[in-house]
C-alpha cells in the first residue's frame, strides 16, 4: 500500500500538459512486465490445480525433480510484483525531472530482475536456467522436439504481443525514439515489431513440419495450416500501412476479416479435437446413424432431442418415439462435465478476440489491446489445464495398454509351453519302468485283550499236562506192583 501511495502522490505532481506523455511512457515500459507477472500467477494456479487433482505434470512437462512448486511460483510472483511497484514508483517520481532521468528506473528493473532470477543461489536460478535451455531448444531447429518443447512454443504464441512490447520498451530505452508512430525504428508498426509478433508462430510452424517429417502423423499438418493462417492474418493487417486506402478498404480489409474468422474457427476446432481430445465426431456418427430412414420432421425432432440430451441427459423435453429410445440405448452419447461447456464457449469467444491482438491495424488502441491480451492469457490458462489433463489421460492409456500387452504375452508364452509339452508327449511317448516296491509284512498289531487271552489259555492248559503226567506215573507204579505177584503165583504153583 505504501508503494501505491507513493505512486499516487508522485503522479499528482505531474502537470496536466505532461500527463498524457507520462501515461504513454509508463504504459510502454511497464505494460509487458505486468502481463508477464500475471502469466506467472496463472502458471502457479495451473500447478495448484495439477497438484490437487493428482496430475503427473512433472513427467508430462519433463520438469526437474527439484522444480518450483506452486507455492514457490506464487512467492516468485509476489517478489516480482513488489519489484514492479518499486520501479514504477521511482519512475513516477523521476518523470518530473525529464525523460532521460525517468529512463533509469525501468532500465534498472529490466536488468536486475533477470539477473536476480538467474544468478541467485536458490531454487529460482535452477528453474530459470532450465527455462532458458528449453527456449534455446525451441530456437534450435535441428534438435529433437519433445512434448514440453511443443507445449512451451504454444504458450509463447499467446505472449507474442507481450514480447513485441518488450522489444519496443528496450528500443525506447536505447534510442529514446518515439514509440507510438509508425515511421519510428521500433514503434508499433515497425518491421522489427511485426517480426517479433510473428516469430513464435513461425517457430511453432517449423516444429509441426519437423514432427510430421519424423513421425508421419497427419495431425501435425493440421497445425501447419493453422499457423499459416495466422501468418496470413498478420500480413494482411500490416498491409494497411503498405498499400493505398482504397486497396485496403476494398481488397485487404475483407480478406483480413475472412482470414481472421477462419483462423479463429479453425483453431477452435483443433483445440477441441486434437489438443483436448473431445470426441465430437462420435456425436456426429450417432446422429447420422439414428436419423437414417426418417422423415424430415422426425430428423429435426431427433436432432433437437439429441442436442438437449447432451447438455442435460436427465431431461427429456420432446416426446421421443420408440425409435429414438432404442437408438439412444444403442448409441449412448458421451456425457461431458458441465464445466467443459464453459471451456468450449469461452475458448471460442476468446479466440476470436485474440485475432485482434495479432492485427497491427488495431494496435493504436493500446488499452483495448492490453485488455484483449489479458483475456488471451486467461484463455491460455484454461487451455493448459485441459491440455495437460488430456496428455495425462493419454499416458495412463498407454501404461494400461502396455500392462495388458505384457499380460497377454505372458499368457501366450504359457500356452505355447503347455502346447509344446503336449505335442512331445503325443509324438514321442516316454516309457517309464514301474518298479514294484518290496513291502515287508509287518506283524499284526496286538491289542490289550490278546495278551490276556493268551495268559488264560496257558493257565488252562497247564493243569491238563500235569494230570497226564500223574496218570503215567500211576500206571508205572501199578506195573511194578503186579510183577512180584505174578512171580509169587508161579512159585506157588510149582
Amino acid at each position: 500500500m505504501l508503494k501505491l501511495q507513493v505512486i499516487w502522490y508522485c503522479s499528482t505532481r505531474i502537470i496536466k500538459e505532461k500527463w498524457l506523455s507520462f501515461v504513454r511512457e509508463a504504459f510502454l515500459y511497464y505494460n509487458a512486465p505486468f502481463l508477464l507477472i500475471v502469466m506467472v500467477v496463472l502458471w502457479g494456479l495451473n500447478l495448484l490445480v495439477f497438484t490437487k487433482f493428482g496430475l503427473n505434470y512433472t513427467t508430462i512437462l519433463d520438469l526437474m525433480d527439484d522444480h518450483l512448486t506452486y507455492t514457490q511460483v506464487l512467492e516468485c510472483s509476489l517478489w516480482m510484483t513488489e519489484s514492479f511497484l518499486v520501479s514504477l514508483a521511482a519512475y513516477t517520481y523521476t518523470f518530473s525531472f525529464g525523460h532521460v532521468a525517468a529512463t533509469f528506473p525501468p532500465i534498472l528493473f529490466y536488468v536486475a530482475t533477470p539477473v536476480a532470477l538467474v544468478l541467485c543461489n536458490n531454487a529460482f536460478n535452477r528453474s530459470t536456467r532450465d527455462l532458458l535451455q528449453r527456449l534455446w531448444r525451441i530456437l534450435d531447429l535441428c534438435g529433437e522436439i519433445t512434448f514440453s518443447d511443443l507445449f512451451l512454443a504454444e504458450v509463447l504464441t499467446s505472449l507474442a504481443k507481450v514480447l513485441s512490447d518488450l522489444v519496443c520498451a528496450v528500443c525506447r530505452m536505447i534510442t529514446t525514439l518515439a514509440w507510438a508512430y509508425a515511421d519510428s525504428i521500433c514503434g508499433l508498426h515497425s518491421i522489427a515489431t511485426a517480426l517479433v509478433v510473428a516469430l513464435p508462430f513461425w517457430l511453432r510452424l517449423v516444429q509441426s513440419v519437423r514432427r510430421y517429417w519424423s513421425t508421419g502423423e497427419t495431425t501435425h499438418l493440421w497445425n501447419v495450416l493453422q499457423y499459416l493462417t495466422a501468418t496470413l492474418v498478420m500480413i494482411l493487417s500490416d498491409s494497411k500501412y503498405l498499400v493505398s486506402d482504397e486497396t485496403w478498404q476494398h481488397i485487404c480489409y475483407p480478406l483480413w476479416v475472412i482470414s481472421g474468422v477462419t483462423y479463429s474457427l479453425y483453431g477452435f476446432g483443433l483445440d477441441i479435437s486434437l489438443e483436448w481430445n473431445m470426441r465430437y465426431q462420435m456425436w456426429v456418427d450417432i446422429i447420422v446413424n439414428c436419423v437414417e430412414g426418417l422423415g424430415l420432421a422426425q430428423k429435426i425432432e431427433f436432432i433437437l432431442y439429441f442436442i438437449v440430451s447432451i447438455f442435460d441427459p436427465e431431461k427429456n423435453p420432446l416426446p421421443a418415439s420408440e425409435h429414438f429410445q432404442e437408438c439412444q440405448s444403442k448409441n449412448q452419447p458421451v456425457v461431458i462435465p458441465k464445466v467443459y461447456y464453459w471451456f468450449l464457449t469461452s475458448n471460442l469467444i476468446l479466440r476470436c478476440s485474440w485475432t485482434f491482438t495479432l492485427s497491427s491495424n488495431l494496435w493504436d488502441n493500446y488499452w483495448l489491446i492490453f485488455g484483449l491480451t489479458l483475456l488471451e492469457m486467461f484463455r491460455r490458462w484454461q487451455w493448459i489445464l485441459l491440455r495437460v489433463e488430456n496428455r495425462h489421460n493419454e499416458i495412463q492409456e498407454q501404461v494400461r495398454a502396455l500392462q495388458l500387452a505384457e499380460t497377454e504375452n505372458r499368457y501366450n508364452e504359457i500356452q505355447d509351453q503347455t502346447r509344446d509339452v503336449q505335442l512331445v508327449e503325443v509324438v514321442q511317448p516316454v516309457e517309464v519302468e514301474v518298479v514294484q516296491p518290496v513291502v515287508e509284512e509287518e506283524p499284526a498289531p496286538t491289542t490289550e485283550a490278546e495278551p490276556l487271552a493268551r495268559t488264560t489259555a496257558v493257565q488252562q492248559t497247564t493243569p491238563i499236562e500235569d494230570a497226564s503226567d500223574e496218570k503215567l506215573t500211576a500206571a508205572k507204579a501199578a506195573n511194578v506192583q503186579t510183577t512180584p505177584t505174578e512171580d509169587g503165583a508161579s512159585s506157588h504153583e510149582d
